[in-house]
């Protein structure tokens, strides 16, 4: 079932750890020298009928909109407020809440033919460049009651930029 409660994948120290579980730990020292992004695709596989899926504007979605949320063991969830310059303790996800000057977008109609890419975490911070994209799926009321339900793929890819990467 998508997912309506507005989120990004990863928080920054989720990103950090997917990073360090996906490659030999000398690959990583190299993608930490420079600029290096996650980045998800996400693609329906058919006509989307229902539970469209909405992207906020980062730049109108502030920090503290969003809370780190680490996943254990059941018996064993926390929840933190999310500090981007702290965060790097734990793993997890961030999750939003309500703010009244956030933008949304969504792309109506949208066959298997469109593809969205949604940038999760960015390394570069450098205060003006986006580093995550919270999204969510959402109620359209333009849809009937009864839908089938949404099917799509989404891929979770690791974007190394030239800037600082030796060899």
């Amino acid at each position: 079932m998508p997912s309506r409660r507005v989120h990004v994948d990863q928080s920054e120290a989720g990103a950090y750890l997917k990073l360090k579980d996906s490659m030999a730990p000398d690959q990583v020292e190299r993608v930490l020298q420079g600029r290096w992004a996650i980045i998800n695709v996400w693609r329906p596989l058919k006509p989307v009928p229902c539970d469209p899926l909405a992207v906020a504007d980062a730049r109108s979605v502030p920090d503290e909109d969003l809370f780190e949320v680490h996943v254990g063991k059941p018996q064993n969830v926390q929840a933190t407020f999310y500090n981007p310059k702290t965060s790097r303790q734990g793993s997890g996800t961030l999750l939003g809440k309500y703010g009244p000057g956030h933008k949304w977008y969504y792309m109506s109609d949208m066959t298997q033919y469109d593809i969205l890419l949604l940038k999760i975490f960015d390394s570069k911070d450098d205060g003006k460049t986006a580093r995550r994209t919270p999204h969510a799926a959402f109620i359209d009321p333009h849809t009937s009651e009864v839908q089938e339900a949404r099917e799509s793929l989404e891929i979770r890819c690791l974007v190394c930029f030239g800037d600082g990467i030796p060899g």
